[in-house]
């Protein structure tokens, strides 16, 4: 399980997730019939949930659902009003019935015994909802079909539905969720996820996309069927005022994470990829570092703590028969791998880690920007004091003799530097990030 520390993306990772999920603490609400906004950061583990989510829908400990994964995408046209809601219900309504054919095909013998009018609008639904696509969807569905699977791939492609179009939406997502009762499920769940991408393409259409669904209460009041949004901060935002919200509809459940629960999340990763019960955080290693070093640069979201422990974890799976690693390696790993440090450029903040370095002087401020901007170039000492801390555009001729009329702006330039690695440094003695060079300073370890 080499992989537990790899990619840190929950698409990539596989089965052996659930094996190691740890539950926020808001869970059992977020694993209900309610429809919802589930709002975090990137990091904070929405991916991550809505996959535990999809598992769990079919396991046999729990109740059943019908978790439709919609792969929400804008529409081409520029459409308003109802067309709008018809467009984007009929991609929901899609990945619905797509949803439903998987089911059908693993749950073969299940479908068989249901009543014959359950069969009849299953087949009704899929045709209707997928149309040309079916085909597609079935070929898909028949890799590891069994015999009576097989067999109802073919009546479902023989079947001629009793209605060429969709009845009124109520009407379709009632009978939807009529259809998943009557196949031993709780509900409906529709969860969206990895918004981002849209976000940053068209914020605007992503945006009322989903303001136009959510002010659509059909959507929201049929019992059984439930949205589960997974949007980042930006989205959250916008639809901070839809009326499902104001109706009790509707929640908004922020996904957060206190340090104990970041803990045990690293705690299942370092037991599965080790293969020991008995490993942990504070086992690892012999001296205290990978612990603090976590509680002071990885915030409150478990991606920046999984990557922060992620050197270490390696390093012990190069030598599982010699743990504890010895202060030594620890001390040398963390300096190997320092948390990245870097800056919003808009808002001029910096953090090394998630640790937010809010108490910068302004002067410390400017040189650590200057350096930031430079990508790691090495920049001249007189480069560094006359365009950074002086903010002039060019260092001028006659720098050398002290143009700003003083002989000493090295020693300043001395001074400042030292002034900033005290404030950024762990130790400004033997400095991660703002390192001086025969000619010049480079600002390294930065993301």
């Amino acid at each position: 399980m080499e992989y537990t520390f790899t990619n840190l993306s929950a698409e990539y990772e596989g089965e052996w997730l659930s094996a190691v999920y740890v539950e926020p603490a808001n869970f059992s609400a977020i694993a209900s019939m309610r429809s919802m906004i589930i709002a975090g950061e990137s990091g904070a583990g929405k991916s991550a949930l809505r996959t535990i989510l999809v598992q769990r829908s079919s396991d046999k400990t729990g109740p059943h659902y019908l978790a439709v994964e919609w792969h929400f995408a804008p529409t081409l046209e520029p459409l308003h009003g109802s067309q709008l809601v018809r467009a984007y219900a009929q991609q929901v309504l899609t990945a619905c019935a797509e949803s439903l054919l998987r089911i059908i095909v693993q749950w073969s013998l299940r479908f068989t015994a249901a009543p014959a009018w359950v069969r009849l609008a299953c087949f009704d639904f899929i045709r209707n909802a997928l149309g040309p696509a079916l085909e597609r969807s079935m070929s898909r569905s028949a890799r590891e079909a069994t015999p009576e699977a097989t067999a109802i791939l073919q009546a479902l492609r023989e079947h001629t539905p009793l209605a060429p179009t969709f009845d009124p939406l109520q009407d379709v997502i009632t009978e939807l969720a009529e259809i998943a009762r009557e196949l031993g499920m709780t509900g409906v769940w529709v969860l969206v996820d990895r918004l981002e991408p849209w976000l940053s393409a068209d914020a605007n259409q992503t945006a009322e996309a989903f303001r136009s669904l959510l002010e659509t209460l059909t959507l929201l009041e049929t019992p059984g069927f439930a949205f589960k949004i997974f949007a980042p901060p930006e989205l959250q935002a916008r639809l901070s005022g839809v009326s499902g919200l104001g109706r009790r509809r509707l929640d908004l459940l922020t996904l957060t994470w206190q340090a104990d629960k970041l803990q045990e999340i690293v705690n299942a990763r370092l037991r599965l990829l080790l293969g020991r019960a008995d490993i942990d955080v504070a086992s690892l290693c012999e001296s205290p570092l990978l612990l603090e070093r976590l509680h002071q640069f990885g915030g409150a979201y478990p991606r920046s703590w999984l990557e922060l422990t992620r050197p270490f974890a390696e390093a012990a799976l190069a030598t599982p028969n010699t743990l504890p690693l010895t202060a030594q390696q620890c001390l040398e790993l963390h300096r190997r791998h320092p948390p990245y440090l870097r800056m919003n450029l808009s808002t001029n903040q910096a953090f090394i880690g998630e640790r937010e370095l809010s108490d910068l002087s302004p002067t410390a401020r400017r040189l650590l920007r200057f350096l930031y901007q430079q990508q790691g170039r090495i920049v001249s000492r007189a480069e560094l004091y006359f365009c950074g801390h002086r903010n002039l555009p060019a260092v001028p001729a006659g720098a050398e003799l002290g143009f700003d009329g003083s002989d000493d702006w090295t020693a300043q330039l001395d001074t400042a530097l030292w002034r900033l690695r005290k404030q950024v440094e762990p130790d400004p003695r033997a400095p991660l990030y703002i390192v001086t060079t025969p000619t010049g300073v480079r600002l390294q370890n930065v993301r």
